[in-house]
């Protein structure tokens, strides 16, 4: 994280201190597509960006796998995972933010479970950051 501004959410993929569907809810989804190189940033960051090179996003992606797995069964899915952050980041709440978006064995399947988990993953980035 060196040499990273401080950003206070683990989803704010290319760290310009901004939570925002169309450039980290992008990013995530097309890595758990299995996109990379300049295909997975492409379009998708933001222009004041700090953060912006493939191997770089994708690696703090999977450094953080855990954090990512939205809806708890274990994996990083573009269709479950990916649609449930780029949902969230969208401002969609509620059973919509799950519908048809759960992987088998999801231990969060609900509005409430996913949102606490991203709120604790948020505290812990944070604390993580702040000590260096």
């Amino acid at each position: 994280m060196v040499g990273l501004p401080l950003s206070a959410s683990v989803f704010d993929v290319d760290k310009n201190n901004t939570e925002d569907a169309l450039t980290d809810g992008i990013l995530v989804l097309r890595h758990g597509f299995g996109i990379d190189g300049t295909n997975l940033t492409d379009g998708t960051l933001a222009l004041d960006a700090p953060l912006t090179d493939s191997e770089s996003i994708a690696s703090y992606i999977n450094d953080r796998s855990m954090l990512f797995d939205l809806d708890g069964n274990g994996s990083n899915d573009a269709l479950t995972d990916g649609l449930l952050l780029l949902r969230y980041l969208f401002g969609i709440s509620g059973a919509s933010l799950v519908q048809d978006a759960l992987g088998p064995g999801a231990t969060r399947n609900n509005y409430a479970d996913i949102k606490a988990h991203i709120d604790r993953s948020n505290q812990r980035e944070f604390k993580s950051i702040k000590r260096g």
